[in-house]
């Protein structure tokens, strides 16, 4: 037999209602877990051994509302539809040839052929090179370079002198 709840005190209407068609639940109590997941046996049909409905009588009823009316013809609505898939190509068109179109020439350059051929009296000036360099191995001549003369620097709280002793020795 399975365990069912107690009976509470104002419950014994349900209760005594229901006695005879629950031979399996325990006196004193009022549901078994049985009972509770698939109902009383016998009080929708006198079958017992009738499969249970698939279908709530409330789903069995549900008709879904009608669509609303139209507010304007089948052919003011296709003339919409066609004016606005009109113009959304229209201005997709504009965008796209906008942004695509060719960069308009400029009237300035920076290269130094255009200048000289703007100039041809200047002549350019080739520098001799004083000193090789080699950008993998040289250091920058930085503030803190300067500063400390090559030499790394210290470390804020370092102490140079070393330690005879742990903290934890002593204890």
């Amino acid at each position: 037999m399975e365990k069912g709840s107690k009976l509470l005190r104002g419950n014994w209407v349900e209760a005594k209602a229901t006695e005879g068609l629950d031979p399996d639940i325990e006196a004193g109590c009022t549901t078994s877990r049985r009972v509770s997941k698939q109902g009383h046996d016998g009080l929708l049909t006198q079958d017992t051994t009738a499969p249970s409905e698939k279908v709530s009588s409330n789903a069995a009823i549900y008709q879904p509302l009608p669509p609303p009316p139209r507010s304007t013809g089948q052919r003011a609505h296709d003339r919409k539809i066609d004016l606005i898939k009109q113009v959304g190509k229209d201005l997709y068109n504009e965008i796209h040839e906008d942004l695509n179109r060719a960069p308009q020439p400029t009237d300035y350059t920076t290269t130094q052929g255009h200048y000289q051929s703007l100039h041809p009296e200047y002549v350019a000036i080739e520098h001799s090179v004083t000193k090789e360099h080699n950008y993998l191995t040289d250091q920058p001549a930085t503030f803190w370079h300067e500063q400390l003369g090559g030499k790394a620097m210290p470390v804020v709280g370092e102490n140079i002198v070393a330690a005879t002793s742990t903290p934890g020795e002593n204890y």
